[in-house]
């Protein structure tokens, strides 16, 4: 409902930012991100100095899995609006949760890592029991 009374009301103002954002709200609420980042684009086109456009932006690109573009989005949003609490926050977040996601990578590789060292030293074990079994029966 909500998203229908924002396009109405665009139709009657194309170049209201305000109402862009809210419709980018609205769709993210309905979890559909895609024209969530459209609406928050065209917000920040409409007014590049607004901090919110840039909230709703990266808000709408962290949901679509697109980390590393919501933290430069909110990068550019300080630059432009540099006192905005909500931009500062949400950056700080974003870097935890990239921080979190490249330690989780890591642990993985050294998970990987070590199931490699422990099947190479079964395969070596394994080795080294048949071959003492093949002299024991050569004796």
């Amino acid at each position: 409902e909500a998203v229908r009374c924002y396009t109405v009301a665009l139709t009657l103002d194309p170049s209201n930012h305000v109402l862009f954002s809210n419709r980018s709200a609205a769709y993210a609420k309905k979890g559909d991100y895609d024209n969530a980042l459209k609406d928050a684009c065209q917000t920040i086109k409409i007014k590049p100095d607004w901090g919110k456009g840039y909230s709703r932006k990266a808000a709408a690109l962290e949901f679509l899995g697109r980390l590393e573009d919501a933290k430069a989005t909110y990068q550019e949003g300080i630059r432009q609006e540099p006192s905005n609490q909500q931009l500062k926050e949400g950056l700080q977040k974003i870097e935890a949760r990239l921080f979190i996601t490249d330690i989780c990578s890591l642990t993985e590789h050294i998970d990987r890592a070590l199931l490699s060292l422990i099947l190479c030293q079964a395969i070596c074990a394994i080795f080294q029991f048949i071959s003492m079994d093949a002299q024991r029966t050569c004796i």
